[in-house]
């Protein structure tokens, strides 16, 4: 029995619509992480010193926490 090599090219702009699709979508997960860290820093600002204490935070930490919550899944 024969084995034969099948190799099908893919449609033409299948990979620049592929291509486009995935930025736009690099894009959007940027968007939507900023919003998220300024949603987080506004949230947290809003609250006093010792609201802060309560949860462990310092002013300080506001950004940082941000930008970690902001890049989790």
């Amino acid at each position: 029995m024969a084995i034969q090599a099948t190799t099908t090219t893919a449609p033409f702009g299948a990979i620049t619509i592929f291509s486009t699709i995935s930025k736009l979508e690099t894009v959007w997960t940027s968007l939507v992480e900023w919003n998220r860290r300024r949603k987080t820093v506004a949230a947290l600002n809003a609250l006093s010193d010792h609201e802060l204490n309560d949860i462990g935070l310092h002013r300080s930490n506001i950004d940082e926490m941000a930008a970690r919550f902001a890049t989790q899944r």
